[in-house]
């Protein structure tokens, strides 16, 4: 269960879970494995390549429903990721 979502822009996001473990986790990282992305995913031998996002930023961040949150990020590619 997720403790604490703390917002670092614009470079990363920690996540805190109830057992303990914490996550400090990149917006390249984020922006990259964001189901939203999967339209701008190219394939080189089966694995996922998406270019241009080492420079991207968390720009703000807001809540959808009771558990769910939605990243904006400086690239403007939007909706974003719902984590």
């Amino acid at each position: 269960r997720l403790k604490k979502l703390a917002l670092h822009p614009p470079k990363s996001v920690e996540v805190q879970f109830a057992d303990g473990s914490t996550f400090h986790l990149s917006a390249e990282f984020l922006r990259v494995y964001s189901p939203a992305a999967d339209s701008k995913i190219r394939s080189i031998a089966g694995e996922k390549v998406i270019f241009g996002r080492r420079h991207v930023g968390i720009m703000s961040a807001e809540s959808i429903g009771n558990y769910g949150v939605r990243l904006i990020y400086s690239d403007s590619f939007g909706p974003q990721d719902t984590v």
